[in-house]
């Protein structure tokens, strides 16, 4: 699996929103395999900036207080999983 870095995936989430190509015409452009890819770099940075284009530095880890808490919320609001995340 490739890793691209955070300058990396900016360039080509500007371009997509500067116009200057679709998802398919972008990864061919840039040499990502799979339009896909290019098509969740943008959903992540029109929803957490350029943030979310960036790597997590660590996996946080939670109590198993803290996961029964959130199911028990998830079961009691019927939020998406999602949304609950």
């Amino acid at each position: 699996m490739v890793k691209y870095n955070f300058e990396f995936k900016l360039e080509v989430v500007t371009a997509y929103l500067a116009g200057k190509g679709g998802y398919k015409s972008l990864a061919n452009q840039f040499s990502i395999s799979d339009k896909s890819t290019v098509r969740k770099w943008v959903k992540v940075y029109e929803t957490m900036g350029e943030s979310g284009l960036k790597k997590r530095k660590s996996h946080k880890t939670y109590s198993v207080q803290f996961k029964l808490d959130v199911l028990q919320y998830k079961l009691r609001t019927e939020e998406s999983y999602q949304d609950v995340a």
